[in-house]
């Protein structure tokens, strides 16, 4: 069992690796004549209100039996990759390299396209290594507030709500905040036309950061429950605007690439940030930890207004 379990996250590991970046990267081509950050920030709160349909639907089959969640979660997505052939067109792909010589000869020289890219776009460099702080601020947050609020406070038993019920219920309300944060600056943005990325990431990094801490430091269930959900909050109305900022400093043929290389920053951030907030929570505490994952965003906050120097 542990075997194929170890087997089945290798499988999954290899194909979030294709397809990170490329969904992003797709989108963003196919709906070049809409407003990106309205396209990215309501396929993020799509992807939230399926959230709160998956917890409720997990929850249900979970208690008949425990594989069902994962049997069903598979097969969805199986089935949505081949509705996705069908339905999603792919009318404005041009790619990098014209010519193909062979599976190692593309890789050097899509390699080296995408170095050369990067290099000469210091917006894009600054997007990409604010990227990179998010996962090494991400890793240790999805780890640790658990066991923060098991060890370190008092979970309140209020009818049919006990500690494994509350974390289902917790879920359900940090999903239905961010659809409507989501929704919020969807409508601002019909009614300005616009939004400041610069203010955006840098108001949500820093809140994420005030929050964290805050959470860290926190006894009390009800004050965690509620700054726990607001650095969650941060995390999720950053992401979209961060996504569409680094798409308008991409050329079309490098999109896919670029969006590619942002995935794959962000999972080596949660590589390097989790032994090392890790390592924190288990010489000292699991407060402590948290708190250096808090501070291991910080430097995006020098590195935004970077970005901003040219007009967002």
């Amino acid at each position: 069992m542990v075997r194929a379990g170890s087997a089945g996250q290798v499988v999954w590991g290899c194909g979030d690796t294709f397809i990170t970046g490329a969904l992003e990267a797709w989108i963003a081509s196919e709906e070049e004549d809409k407003p990106i950050d309205k396209v990215f920030l309501r396929g993020s709160q799509m992807g939230q209100i399926g959230g709160v349909l998956g917890v409720v639907l997990g929850t249900l089959l979970g208690n008949i039996n425990l594989q069902m969640p994962l049997i069903l979660g598979g097969s969805l997505c199986l089935l949505l990759g081949l509705v996705m052939v069908r339905i999603m067109p792919e009318t404005n792909f041009s790619p990098a390299i014209e010519e193909r010589q062979g599976l190692l000869k593309d890789f050097v020289c899509l390699f080296k396209l995408n170095l050369g890219f990067v290099k000469g776009a210091p917006v894009l460099l600054a997007l990409l290594a604010i990227t990179l702080c998010g996962g090494l601020a991400s890793e240790g947050f999805d780890r640790l507030s658990t066991a923060h609020f098991l060890d370190d406070t008092v979970i309140p038993v209020i009818g049919p709500l006990n500690s494994v019920t509350w974390f289902g219920v917790i879920s359900l309300i940090g999903n239905g905040l961010g659809i409507l944060a989501s929704q919020l600056l969807i409508a601002r943005m019909e009614k300005k036309g616009t939004v400041s990325r610069t203010s955006v990431v840098m108001s949500t990094s820093a809140g994420y950061i005030l929050f964290l801490v805050l959470f860290a430091v926190g006894r009390s269930f009800w004050f965690m429950l509620l700054v726990f959900l607001l650095a969650g909050l941060m995390r999720t109305i950053k992401e979209p605007v961060l996504a569409a900022w680094m798409n308008d400093q991409v050329d079309e043929k490098m999109r896919a690439t670029v969006f590619s290389t942002s995935g794959q920053l962000d999972s080596f951030g949660q590589i390097i940030g989790g032994p090392i907030v890790g390592l924190v929570a288990q010489q000292v505490s699991i407060p402590w930890g948290l708190v250096c994952t808090a501070f291991l965003l910080l430097p995006a906050l020098f590195l935004v207004p970077v970005a901003g120097k040219k007009r967002d």
